[in-house]
């Protein structure tokens, strides 16, 4: 379960929709039409901003400082490799189901609402100029995604002239904009934001400013600001109780009434320079840019930079979908080949640092699934027994079943044979053949520790070049260890040709740490 991918969302949507409130609050005395727009510039932003998250770079924020003076020197020699073995296997992302389930019951009452409002335009008699009246509302009603219609209540054929003037000045500046299509476009962000709290904020103030908009525009065509008002307040009296579908805008609504009528009596006259309105919109822009793009995760963590976001984002956002999964099935055995129950399994994807975790059964088996497509660490833990650590690329769909031993504490990891031999070449081979090289970080904790000695990696290279598989043969700490695979997965190779043909060859990297006195 992509647990890290969620609170990220949660965290870098409440900055965004925060920016929004702020500077939406620098147009409380603008017209109520600007307020309206710039809200749904502020749902936009939202709707965008999983797209940002996988196209914009990730920029790390120096909120600390690890000292990285001390040296790592790494070397490659001779090793052989071990391709796992493909086997099907199933699991359920559980905050997948959550968030569907989520998304599910936000949109029922749109959806309610829908069939409801169909109801009514069916039993709706014809009134004048297409208008239909209906003996189940108290209020006026604007509905239609497509074809916006206007419901009045049947005792509107009982209304004064100036009473339905008022009316249809109102609701048809609902359909000149468009305000039905926006509401259901702005419900249909919430629903998938469910989540975030803010974002329903939002939403009822994109209603409330719709309704001060049409008002607006109401007495912009000449009627007087007493009489539109007093309309109101007559309507208001057989709207009490009354429920507006979700799927349709009625003209009234009990909580913003008050503040409805006091704006109609004393409406702003500030305005808006365009060079004010154009740097809000700039600095919502750069909110959203800055949302998508800053991080707290240390460097040293994870130095692989930000471009490789992009691509652990899409992987995860689509294995969420449910268009991209992945899957790992394994077994873990002592050195004595007795499996080893209750070990602790964790994945992590290497790009965005979202865990994944499991614990192995009394037959020392264990399963994680719902990842998506990239670069993964895998670590086995259990007191008493070294851990094991192995990175690998998964492609959508895959599906990967290994064993692994767990040394005793103080004794290497065994290296398994591989299933199918890959070229071996020699030490210097590989390290001429080697074109992009990220040297380690030394992490800080194993500074501060004073902990430092030889990690040695087993690699496999695929025939394009690119690592594919990495085992810890030995490491004196977890930390070095994230920190060598961290950086050697990133490595590149020219592809080593056999009679012309590009083959897969298996390598060592041996990385020492080293402290400086």
């Amino acid at each position: 379960m992509n647990t890290g991918l969620w609170l990220e969302l949660v965290l870098r949507s409440t900055l965004l929709l925060v920016c929004g409130q702020v500077l939406l609050s620098f147009l409380r005395r603008a017209c109520p039409s600007l307020r309206h727009r710039f809200i749904l510039f502020v749902f936009a932003c939202l709707a965008a901003l999983p797209a940002l998250l996988i196209l914009v770079p990730q920029m790390p924020l120096p909120l600390w400082h690890h000292d990285a003076r001390s040296k790592s020197f790494v070397t490659v020699t001779e090793i052989s490799s071990h391709i796992s073995r493909d086997a099907p296997y199933r699991n359920i992302d559980w905050l997948l189901l959550c968030w569907a389930a989520g998304v599910v019951i936000t949109a029922m009452p749109f959806v309610v609402g829908s069939l409801s409002i169909v109801r009514i335009l069916r039993r709706a008699e014809p009134f004048t100029d297409g208008i239909l009246l209906s003996d189940v509302i108290p209020v006026p009603l604007t509905c239609g995604l497509v074809k916006p219609r206007i419901l009045l209540p049947m005792s509107a054929k009982a209304w004064t002239a100036a009473t339905r003037e008022a009316v249809l000045l109102h609701e048809r500046a609902h359909i000149r904009r468009r305000d039905v299509l926006t509401h259901a476009v702005a419900h249909f962000v919430a629903c998938l934001w469910w989540f975030q709290p803010l974002v329903w904020l939002l939403h009822r103030r994109l209603k409330a400013a719709s309704e001060f908009a049409c008002d607006a525009e109401a007495l912009r065509s000449g009627i007087r600001p007493t009489d539109y008002a007093s309309e109101l307040l007559s309507i208001a009296r057989n709207a009490a109780a009354f429920q507006v579908p979700a799927s349709a805008i009625g003209m009234l609504q009990a909580s913003h009434l008050e503040q409805r009528v006091r704006t109609v009596l004393y409406p702003s006259t500030a305005s808006v320079s365009p060079m004010r309105l154009g740097c809000l919109a700039l600095t919502l822009t750069f909110a959203a840019l800055a949302a998508s793009a800053f991080t707290t995760t240390s460097t040293t963590a994870y130095p692989t930079g930000g471009l490789t976001m992009k691509r652990a984002l899409l992987s995860a956002l689509l294995s969420s979908a449910g268009l991209s999964a992945a899957s790992i099935t394994g077994t873990v055995h002592d050195p004595n080949g007795a499996a080893v129950p209750d070990a602790v399994v964790t994945l992590t994807n290497a790009d965005n640092s979202a865990q994944l975790q499991a614990t192995t059964n009394t037959n020392g088996q264990f399963s994680v699934n719902g990842s998506g497509a990239g670069d993964y660490i895998l670590r086995i833990s259990k007191t008493g027994l070294n851990s094991v650590y192995y990175e690998f690329s998964l492609n959508a769909r895959s599906e990967i079943d290994s064993e692994f031993t767990m040394p005793a504490e103080g004794t290497p990891a065994p290296d398994t044979p591989m299933a199918s031999k890959p070229v071996q070449v020699e030490g210097a081979d590989a390290q001429n053949n080697l074109i992009h090289k990220v040297n380690p970080t030394y992490p800080g904790a194993a500074k501060q520790n004073r902990v430092q000695g030889t990690v040695q990696i087993r690699a496999l290279i695929s025939k394009d070049g690119v690592p594919q598989e990495l085992k810890i043969l030995s490491s004196p700490s977890d930390e070095l260890s994230e920190s060598a695979l961290f950086s050697v997965r990133q490595w590149r190779y020219r592809p080593t040709l056999v009679n012309g043909n590009p083959v897969e060859i298996s390598t060592m990297v041996v990385v020492n740490y080293t402290l400086l006195p």
